[in-house]
């Protein structure tokens, strides 16, 4: 069987639908492109390239081998070696099938490029294989941003992947296209949206109860096309409050108020943040952000863990709770 018709049976046994293998397409007569695999090689991707070459046997080094003469079959994000360099110790010592859905995260199935003006688009990954778990293929975020630099330079574009910024866009391959990334797109969305990952989040039981005592932790679950970002203060951020703040949280609109102060209305990468950005918080606060040398705090509080993609947003940990002004 094609690559095209295997694909499309193995999206069809994921997703739990019936569908009908479309027939192979036309390999591009006379092509001068190179494999997505080479394509990474040559834009600076050589730890993205020699970890997918050194697993040999696996799906998805089968699936861009089969691919190679395939136009459009996938889109790589494919990572530098610095930003493999700079990732968490269990990323570089990653082995094994945490390693192959990792890099299967790193691929978008079909055609993903072209960004222009698009922010929460979503594409879906290759992760997971069909072969390996019982989930729908997880999405790949696509987000725009403004940054602003300075009142000379203004503001100029960021893209960005699953909160990793696009370096250099639409390479084209003969199977596809890559897109070079500057960091590792970690830890991966295994098909949680917020309150599920608060549910299994040990050190975020604190928050949790509060969303859920105060009728707010249902409602953070939206539609993936309608985003939310949360700044979560961790259990020893709760556990650092005075007795005074810890009253005020007893009375429910101060602590809807709050707890609502922590939520944005739309999907935040720390790469869409800049010196001295305002955001408006779902509560109707603003919020200001200060990043430095010395790292990124929201209204004065530090951020301790970043880009924590889920199915409808991003979660951020904190090292203290925020309290809106007046508050």
């Amino acid at each position: 069987m094609e690559l095209k018709s295997v694909f499309i049976v193995s999206f069809c046994l994921v997703a739990g639908v019936k569908c009908v293998a479309a027939a192979a397409p036309t390999p591009a007569p006379n092509s001068t492109l190179q494999p997505i695999l080479e394509v990474c090689h040559h834009v600076g991707a050589n730890k993205f390239h020699q970890l997918i070459q050194n697993s040999s046997g696996s799906y998805l080094l089968k699936l861009l081998q089969d691919s190679a003469k395939y136009p459009g079959s996938f889109s790589a994000f494919a990572f530098t070696d610095k930003a493999f360099f700079n990732a968490p110790a269990e990323v570089q010592n990653m082995a094994g099938q945490e390693l192959e859905w990792l890099l299967q995260y790193h691929f978008a199935m079909g055609y993903a490029g072209n960004f222009g003006s698009k922010s929460d688009y979503l594409y879906p990954s290759v992760f997971p294989s069909p072969l390996e778990e019982s989930l729908p293929p997880q999405d790949i975020r696509i987000n725009r941003y403004n940054i602003y630099e300075s009142a000379k330079l203004g503001f100029h574009k960021v893209v960005t992947a699953s909160g990793a910024q696009i370096l250099k866009a639409d390479v084209p391959a003969s199977n596809g296209v890559v897109h070079l990334i500057d960091k590792v797109m970690y830890p991966i969305p295994y098909g949680s949206n917020l309150p599920e990952f608060l549910a299994n989040a040990p050190d975020l039981s604190t928050l949790t109860y509060l969303l859920k005592n105060n009728s707010i932790l249902t409602n953070l679950a939206t539609d993936p096309a309608h985003p939310l970002t949360l700044f979560a203060p961790t259990d020893t951020a709760f556990s650092r409050l005075t007795e005074a703040q810890q009253e005020k949280l007893k009375d429910k609109k101060t602590a809807t108020r709050v707890l609502t102060y922590h939520v944005l209305n739309h999907a935040l990468y720390h790469a869409g943040m800049y010196n001295y950005q305002k955001l408006t918080a779902l509560s109707g606060d603003s919020i200001l952000v200060e990043r430095g040398v010395g790292g990124t705090s929201v209204a004065g509080k530090m951020l301790t863990y970043f880009d924590i993609t889920v199915t409808d947003g991003v979660i951020y940990k904190l090292a203290e709770v925020m309290f809106p002004p007046g508050v």
